[in-house]
Protein backbone atom coordinates (compact mmCIF):
# COMPACT_ATOMS: atom_id res chain seq x y z
CA UNK A 1 0.00 0.00 0.00
CA UNK A 2 1.80 3.90 -0.73
CA UNK A 3 1.90 6.56 1.13
CA UNK A 4 -1.26 8.95 -0.01
CA UNK A 5 0.23 11.67 1.77
CA UNK A 6 3.24 12.86 3.76
CA UNK A 7 1.69 15.32 6.63
CA UNK A 8 5.31 16.63 7.47
CA UNK A 9 6.27 17.30 4.02
CA UNK A 10 3.19 19.34 3.95
CA UNK A 11 3.74 22.92 5.50
CA UNK A 12 -0.10 22.89 6.29
CA UNK A 13 -0.46 19.83 6.63
CA UNK A 14 2.14 19.44 9.33
CA UNK A 15 0.68 22.51 11.62
CA UNK A 16 -2.82 20.74 11.39
CA UNK A 17 -1.06 17.08 12.16
CA UNK A 18 1.08 18.54 15.54
CA UNK A 19 -2.19 20.15 16.76
CA UNK A 20 -4.26 16.73 16.19
CA UNK A 21 -1.39 14.79 18.04
CA UNK A 22 -0.56 17.10 20.91
CA UNK A 23 -4.37 17.36 21.39
CA UNK A 24 -3.86 13.84 22.56
CA UNK A 25 -1.68 14.02 24.94
CA UNK A 26 -3.95 15.75 27.29
CA UNK A 27 -6.35 12.36 27.63
CA UNK A 28 -2.65 10.60 27.89
CA UNK A 29 -1.95 12.41 30.33
CA UNK A 30 -5.69 12.07 32.02
CA UNK A 31 -7.19 10.33 35.13
CA UNK A 32 -8.02 7.38 32.22
CA UNK A 33 -6.01 4.10 33.50
CA UNK A 34 -3.63 3.65 30.53
CA UNK A 35 -4.27 -0.13 30.16
CA UNK A 36 -7.96 1.22 29.19
CA UNK A 37 -7.05 3.45 27.13
CA UNK A 38 -4.73 0.72 25.20
CA UNK A 39 -7.87 -1.44 25.17
CA UNK A 40 -10.00 1.19 24.12
CA UNK A 41 -7.76 2.42 21.05
CA UNK A 42 -7.68 -1.43 20.00
CA UNK A 43 -11.24 -1.74 20.22
CA UNK A 44 -11.57 1.36 17.71
CA UNK A 45 -8.96 0.67 15.55
CA UNK A 46 -10.56 -2.59 14.85
CA UNK A 47 -13.97 -1.24 14.25
CA UNK A 48 -12.11 1.36 11.73
CA UNK A 49 -10.53 -1.28 9.74
CA UNK A 50 -7.42 0.88 10.77
CA UNK A 51 -4.22 -2.00 9.84
CA UNK A 52 -1.52 0.95 11.04
CA UNK A 53 -3.49 2.06 14.03
CA UNK A 54 -3.69 -1.93 15.38
CA UNK A 55 -0.44 -2.32 14.73
CA UNK A 56 0.22 0.25 16.96
CA UNK A 57 -1.43 0.22 19.67
CA UNK A 58 -0.99 -3.76 20.02
CA UNK A 59 2.93 -2.87 19.85
CA UNK A 60 1.89 0.01 22.81
CA UNK A 61 -0.37 -2.14 25.30
CA UNK A 62 2.17 -5.20 24.83
CA UNK A 63 5.11 -2.50 25.61
CA UNK A 64 3.04 -1.22 28.20
CA UNK A 65 3.00 -4.94 30.15
CA UNK A 66 -0.30 -5.65 28.88
CA UNK A 67 -0.83 -9.97 28.09
CA UNK A 68 -1.16 -11.42 24.55
CA UNK A 69 -4.74 -12.95 26.02
CA UNK A 70 -6.15 -9.63 26.41
CA UNK A 71 -4.97 -7.90 23.69
CA UNK A 72 -6.48 -10.97 21.59
CA UNK A 73 -9.78 -11.13 22.79
CA UNK A 74 -10.47 -7.41 22.74
CA UNK A 75 -12.79 -8.09 19.92
CA UNK A 76 -14.38 -10.74 22.20
CA UNK A 77 -14.80 -8.95 24.88
CA UNK A 78 -18.30 -9.90 25.67
CA UNK A 79 -17.55 -13.60 24.91
CA UNK A 80 -14.61 -13.62 27.82
CA UNK A 81 -13.80 -13.06 31.71
CA UNK A 82 -10.48 -11.35 31.31
CA UNK A 83 -11.51 -7.80 31.80
CA UNK A 84 -12.88 -6.12 34.55
CA UNK A 85 -16.34 -4.26 34.82
CA UNK A 86 -14.92 -0.89 34.55
CA UNK A 87 -13.17 -1.92 31.11
CA UNK A 88 -16.22 -3.75 29.94
CA UNK A 89 -17.66 -0.25 30.41
CA UNK A 90 -15.34 1.63 28.71
CA UNK A 91 -15.46 -1.01 25.42
CA UNK A 92 -19.02 -0.68 25.41
CA UNK A 93 -18.81 3.39 25.19
CA UNK A 94 -16.09 3.25 22.60
CA UNK A 95 -17.90 0.68 20.45
CA UNK A 96 -21.02 2.74 20.64
CA UNK A 97 -19.29 5.99 19.87
CA UNK A 98 -17.35 4.54 16.60
CA UNK A 99 -20.68 3.22 15.47
CA UNK A 100 -22.38 5.78 14.34
CA UNK A 101 -23.28 4.67 11.10
CA UNK A 102 -24.76 1.79 11.87
CA UNK A 103 -26.43 2.46 15.28
CA UNK A 104 -28.34 4.74 17.52
CA UNK A 105 -25.01 5.85 19.34
CA UNK A 106 -24.01 6.50 22.88
CA UNK A 107 -27.18 5.11 25.25
CA UNK A 108 -27.95 6.30 28.12
CA UNK A 109 -27.48 3.09 29.47
CA UNK A 110 -24.09 2.63 28.29
CA UNK A 111 -23.23 6.03 29.58
CA UNK A 112 -24.52 5.48 33.06
CA UNK A 113 -22.89 2.20 33.32
CA UNK A 114 -19.62 4.02 32.25
CA UNK A 115 -20.07 6.76 35.00
CA UNK A 116 -20.34 4.07 37.27
CA UNK A 117 -16.36 3.19 37.48
CA UNK A 118 -15.33 6.68 36.07
CA UNK A 119 -15.83 10.37 36.47
CA UNK A 120 -16.03 12.85 33.78
CA UNK A 121 -12.41 13.62 32.81
CA UNK A 122 -11.91 9.96 32.64
CA UNK A 123 -15.27 9.11 30.23
CA UNK A 124 -13.76 11.56 27.94
CA UNK A 125 -11.21 9.33 27.43
CA UNK A 126 -12.73 7.13 24.78
CA UNK A 127 -14.74 9.54 23.01
CA UNK A 128 -10.59 12.06 22.84
CA UNK A 129 -8.76 8.82 21.89
CA UNK A 130 -11.99 8.18 19.30
CA UNK A 131 -11.77 11.98 17.85
CA UNK A 132 -7.76 12.20 18.00
CA UNK A 133 -7.27 8.79 15.76
CA UNK A 134 -10.22 9.53 13.54
CA UNK A 135 -9.21 12.64 12.21
CA UNK A 136 -6.48 10.62 10.28
CA UNK A 137 -7.47 8.40 8.27
CA UNK A 138 -9.68 9.66 5.62
CA UNK A 139 -6.46 11.40 3.86
CA UNK A 140 -3.32 9.00 5.24
CA UNK A 141 -3.32 5.41 4.83
CA UNK A 142 -0.06 3.53 5.50
CA UNK A 143 1.46 -0.11 5.72
CA UNK A 144 0.90 -1.07 9.40
CA UNK A 145 4.55 -1.55 10.10
CA UNK A 146 5.05 1.82 9.81
CA UNK A 147 2.88 2.19 12.90
CA UNK A 148 1.31 5.60 11.83
CA UNK A 149 -1.63 7.06 13.57
CA UNK A 150 -4.72 6.51 10.61
CA UNK A 151 -7.67 5.48 11.91
CA UNK A 152 -10.99 6.15 10.45
CA UNK A 153 -13.73 8.14 10.52
CA UNK A 154 -14.76 11.13 12.55
CA UNK A 155 -17.28 10.41 15.62
CA UNK A 156 -18.05 12.85 18.16
CA UNK A 157 -19.10 11.44 21.93
CA UNK A 158 -22.77 12.10 22.61
CA UNK A 159 -25.66 11.31 24.72
CA UNK A 160 -28.30 10.16 23.00
CA UNK A 161 -32.02 8.35 24.25
CA UNK A 162 -32.26 4.60 24.70
CA UNK A 163 -33.09 3.09 21.40
CA UNK A 164 -32.51 -0.56 19.96
CA UNK A 165 -29.06 -1.34 18.87
CA UNK A 166 -27.80 -3.38 16.71
CA UNK A 167 -25.66 -5.91 17.99
CA UNK A 168 -22.43 -6.02 15.78
CA UNK A 169 -21.83 -8.64 13.53
CA UNK A 170 -18.57 -9.72 14.27
CA UNK A 171 -19.09 -9.32 18.46
CA UNK A 172 -21.90 -11.61 19.23
CA UNK A 173 -23.02 -12.85 22.45
CA UNK A 174 -23.57 -11.09 26.02
CA UNK A 175 -21.35 -12.99 28.79
CA UNK A 176 -20.57 -10.52 31.22
CA UNK A 177 -17.89 -12.13 33.41
CA UNK A 178 -15.52 -11.05 35.82
CA UNK A 179 -12.04 -11.32 36.25
CA UNK A 180 -10.15 -9.25 39.53
CA UNK A 181 -7.46 -7.25 38.26
CA UNK A 182 -6.09 -6.09 41.55
CA UNK A 183 -3.77 -4.05 40.86
CA UNK A 184 -5.21 -1.72 38.10
CA UNK A 185 -7.90 -0.14 40.03
CA UNK A 186 -7.92 3.49 40.10
CA UNK A 187 -9.40 6.47 42.30
CA UNK A 188 -8.94 8.10 45.81
CA UNK A 189 -10.67 5.39 47.53
CA UNK A 190 -8.56 2.01 46.22
CA UNK A 191 -5.34 4.67 46.76
CA UNK A 192 -6.14 5.26 50.49
CA UNK A 193 -6.97 1.55 51.00
CA UNK A 194 -3.42 0.45 49.09
CA UNK A 195 -1.92 3.33 51.57
CA UNK A 196 -3.33 2.07 54.80
CA UNK A 197 -3.14 -1.48 53.67
CA UNK A 198 1.10 -0.91 52.92
CA UNK A 199 1.18 0.61 56.43
CA UNK A 200 -0.41 -1.96 58.42
CA UNK A 201 1.42 -4.79 56.40
CA UNK A 202 4.84 -3.27 57.53
CA UNK A 203 3.62 -2.46 61.29
CA UNK A 204 2.56 -6.56 61.65
CA UNK A 205 5.16 -8.12 59.76
CA UNK A 206 7.46 -6.09 62.61
CA UNK A 207 5.33 -6.39 65.26
CA UNK A 208 5.19 -10.47 64.36
CA UNK A 209 8.32 -11.36 63.82
CA UNK A 210 9.23 -9.15 66.67
CA UNK A 211 7.23 -11.50 68.80
CA UNK A 212 8.98 -14.80 67.39
CA UNK A 213 12.44 -14.12 67.58
CA UNK A 214 12.41 -11.02 70.72
CA UNK A 215 12.86 -12.44 74.20
CA UNK A 216 9.90 -11.14 76.25
CA UNK A 217 12.24 -9.87 78.95
CA UNK A 218 13.81 -7.58 75.66
CA UNK A 219 10.30 -6.37 74.13
CA UNK A 220 9.53 -4.95 77.76
CA UNK A 221 12.61 -3.29 78.60
CA UNK A 222 12.22 -1.86 74.88
CA UNK A 223 9.29 0.29 76.05
CA UNK A 224 6.75 1.04 78.86
CA UNK A 225 3.89 -0.10 76.78
CA UNK A 226 5.39 -2.93 76.19
CA UNK A 227 5.18 -4.75 79.32
CA UNK A 228 2.56 -6.58 78.99
CA UNK A 229 4.18 -9.13 76.50
CA UNK A 230 5.64 -10.39 80.68
CA UNK A 231 1.76 -11.55 81.32
CA UNK A 232 1.97 -13.53 78.95
CA UNK A 233 3.81 -17.14 78.14
CA UNK A 234 6.25 -17.19 75.31
CA UNK A 235 4.22 -20.24 73.27
CA UNK A 236 1.04 -17.41 73.42
CA UNK A 237 3.43 -14.41 72.24
CA UNK A 238 4.92 -16.45 69.59
CA UNK A 239 0.82 -17.48 68.37
CA UNK A 240 -0.10 -13.76 68.19
CA UNK A 241 2.88 -13.40 66.19
CA UNK A 242 2.44 -15.99 64.05
CA UNK A 243 -1.22 -14.65 63.61
CA UNK A 244 0.28 -11.14 63.11
CA UNK A 245 2.62 -12.26 60.07
CA UNK A 246 -0.32 -14.36 58.71
CA UNK A 247 -2.44 -11.45 59.05
CA UNK A 248 -0.12 -8.66 57.01
CA UNK A 249 0.59 -11.37 54.37
CA UNK A 250 -3.10 -11.94 53.90
CA UNK A 251 -3.26 -8.18 53.03
CA UNK A 252 -0.77 -7.73 50.29
CA UNK A 253 -0.04 -10.98 48.61
CA UNK A 254 -3.73 -11.90 47.37
CA UNK A 255 -3.71 -8.54 46.03
CA UNK A 256 -0.40 -8.27 44.67
CA UNK A 257 -0.40 -12.26 43.14
CA UNK A 258 -4.25 -11.75 42.09
CA UNK A 259 -5.11 -15.12 44.08
CA UNK A 260 -8.02 -15.42 46.21
CA UNK A 261 -8.09 -11.62 47.08
CA UNK A 262 -11.12 -11.82 49.01
CA UNK A 263 -8.50 -13.21 51.66
CA UNK A 264 -7.28 -9.50 51.65
CA UNK A 265 -10.80 -8.84 53.63
CA UNK A 266 -11.13 -11.46 55.82
CA UNK A 267 -7.05 -10.94 56.86
CA UNK A 268 -8.11 -7.11 57.75
CA UNK A 269 -11.03 -8.51 59.82
CA UNK A 270 -8.94 -10.99 61.59
CA UNK A 271 -6.45 -8.21 62.85
CA UNK A 272 -9.79 -5.85 63.47
CA UNK A 273 -10.73 -9.17 65.96
CA UNK A 274 -7.14 -8.99 67.27
CA UNK A 275 -6.57 -5.80 67.77
CA UNK A 276 -10.13 -5.84 69.65
CA UNK A 277 -8.93 -7.75 72.50
CA UNK A 278 -5.33 -5.65 72.45
CA UNK A 279 -7.66 -2.70 73.13
CA UNK A 280 -9.41 -4.51 75.62
CA UNK A 281 -6.52 -5.54 77.33
CA UNK A 282 -4.99 -2.11 76.80
CA UNK A 283 -7.72 -0.72 78.79
CA UNK A 284 -7.76 -3.13 81.73
CA UNK A 285 -4.63 -2.40 82.24
CA UNK A 286 -4.80 1.26 82.95
CA UNK A 287 -3.02 2.04 79.72
CA UNK A 288 -5.07 4.22 78.35
CA UNK A 289 -2.43 6.29 75.50
CA UNK A 290 -1.39 2.68 74.73
CA UNK A 291 -5.37 1.83 73.98
CA UNK A 292 -6.09 4.87 71.89
CA UNK A 293 -3.06 3.81 69.67
CA UNK A 294 -4.58 -0.54 69.24
CA UNK A 295 -7.99 1.27 68.89
CA UNK A 296 -6.49 3.43 66.14
CA UNK A 297 -4.54 0.02 63.96
CA UNK A 298 -8.59 -1.18 64.74
CA UNK A 299 -10.05 1.30 62.66
CA UNK A 300 -7.41 0.63 60.54
CA UNK A 301 -8.25 -2.89 59.79
CA UNK A 302 -11.85 -2.11 59.82
CA UNK A 303 -10.94 0.51 57.44
CA UNK A 304 -10.19 -2.06 54.97
CA UNK A 305 -12.21 -4.54 55.87
CA UNK A 306 -14.96 -2.66 54.77
CA UNK A 307 -13.43 -1.09 52.30
CA UNK A 308 -11.98 -4.33 49.93
CA UNK A 309 -15.91 -5.81 51.07
CA UNK A 310 -17.76 -3.58 49.86
CA UNK A 311 -16.37 -0.29 49.03
CA UNK A 312 -13.88 -0.97 46.37
CA UNK A 313 -14.06 -4.94 46.33
CA UNK A 314 -11.06 -6.87 44.12
CA UNK A 315 -13.84 -8.83 42.43
CA UNK A 316 -15.49 -5.94 41.08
Amino acid sequence: METRINWMANEVGSKWARYIISSNKVITDSALPKEVQELVKIRASQINGCGGCLDMHTKDAAAAGESTVRINLVGAWRETTVYTDAERAALELTEQGTRLADSSGITDEAWANAAKHFDEDQITGPGGHDLHDQRLQPAERDHPDTGRRIPARTVPLTRTSPRARRRPRDDPGSARGRHPRTLRRTGLMNTALWIVTGLLTAVYLFSGFGKLFVPPEKMAAMAKAARWVLDFKPGTLKAIGALEILGAAGLILPAVLDVAPVLVPLAATGLALLMTGATIMRIRRGETKAALGDAGYLALAAFVAIGRFALEPFTG
